[in-house]
């Protein structure tokens, strides 16, 4: 009997020693991949981020306004001017200067909107006689091949006319809606100055130690001071920019050499995609406005030369390396922006990534994003 217990108490012994299962195997995992939980988390951010644009492009937008005018606002305030008062003067200087930029080039631009049509016409009248030689035997043969289709069907057409009706909520929905948006923005620009560092107050009472308060202080004050730095120098060179195309077309004879000034400064806010679009458009009106091939070339001439002259001579020298992006992270970071909140989303892009950048760049957690998005 002690010898045939003897094997069983063996077979015990082997059982404890010997993993009882394999799904309790340390070594295999027990949850989910971490990889798939933040692929899961970026995901349902970025839907939550395309849903809430109506909210967060007008606060971003508000946010760094308020950053670009509020070393105004403090230095009026440290000559004992209210705040309120003094973020009232600065912000009503601007929407004096941005209203009469604007009553400058509405004219000009609802004339380009009228004739859109009839300048598109023209202008593919100009491109085929340009190319008429080329294409000779190509428009013949089509000319052929179209009255042969003519004379093929001599049935009468039926024409349907469809009534559509538009509601006053369609037609003047969107014009409501970018009011609406607009008018919280500038709303939120002038608390963000009167009240913006009073906020701040709170935020660093709430640090733990003298130590903290103090460290909190000094990054945020850097991080403010260079993205200010930043969207100021920015504005400054684009407005230089547009200021320099507007002399240049006017001497090269393009009318309304004002409103391409103004639309050269507000396009260069968008690396590469701004410029391009801005050199197709200077084309075609080249080619509408001028017979000669180097008249219809030259206005897009001038406004490339420039802007070669400013990305690669002007910007750098002024802002330096710190504030120099890999032109892939660049184009990616627009085309993201681009497809989640349209145009917003193109001029805060820029921005956004250069904020990103500085702050990342004082984190040691995210430095790794600030070395990446770096040349």
């Amino acid at each position: 009997m002690t010898e045939a217990a003897a094997p069983a108490a063996s077979a015990a012994r082997f059982s404890d020693e010997a993993p009882l299962r394999d799904d309790i195997d340390p070594a295999r995992p027990r949850h989910p991949s971490t990889a798939a939980m933040l692929i899961l988390a970026g995901l349902a951010l970025v839907v939550a981020v395309k849903s809430a644009a109506p909210i967060l492009v007008p606060a971003l937008l508000a946010g760094l306004v308020a950053l670009l005018l509020n070393p105004l606002v403090r230095g009026l305030h440290r000559r004992w001017l209210p705040r309120w008062l003094a973020a009232l003067i600065v912000m009503g200087s601007l929407s004096a200067l941005l209203g009469l930029a604007l009553w400058m080039s509405y004219e000009p631009a609802q004339e380009l909107a009228e004739r859109s049509p009839r300048l598109a016409w023209q202008f593919k009248q100009k491109i085929e006689r340009l190319m008429q030689p080329l294409a000779s035997a190509d428009r013949m043969g089509e000319a052929l091949e179209t009255i042969d289709a003519l004379g093929k069907d001599e049935r009468p057409k039926t024409v349907a006319v469809i009534e559509n009706s538009i509601g006053l909520s369609e037609r003047y929905g969107g014009v409501l809606g970018g009011l609406a948006i607009g008018t919280s923005a500038v709303v939120l620009v002038y608390l963000l100055l009167v009240f913006g560092d009073l906020l701040f107050r709170k935020m660093v009472a709430l640090a733990p130690t003298l130590a903290r308060k103090r460290e909190t202080v000094a990054m945020v004050r850097a991080i403010q001071t260079d993205v200010t730095r930043y969207v100021a120098t920015v504005t400054a060179i684009n407005l230089g920019l547009g200021a320099a195309a507007g002399v240049a077309l006017h001497l090269a004879g393009l009318p309304n050499a004002l409103f391409w000034g103004l639309l050269a400064a507000l396009l260069n806010f968008i690396p590469y995609l701004g410029p391009l679009l801005g050199a197709l458009l200077l084309l075609a009106v080249g080619v509408l406005q001028f017979d000669a091939p180097f008249g219809a070339l030259l206005p897009a001439g001038l406004y490339l030369l420039l802007n070669l002259l400013e990305s690669q001579l002007v910007t750098p020298l002024v802002l330096g390396r710190s504030f120099s992006l890999n032109p892939v992270v660049i184009l990616i970071w627009l085309l993201f922006w681009g497809w989640l909140w349209g145009v917003p989303g193109l001029l805060l892009a820029m921005p956004l990534l250069v904020c990103g950048k500085i702050v990342a760049a004082r984190s040691a957690l995210l430095r790794p994003f600030a070395l990446m998005v770096e040349r």
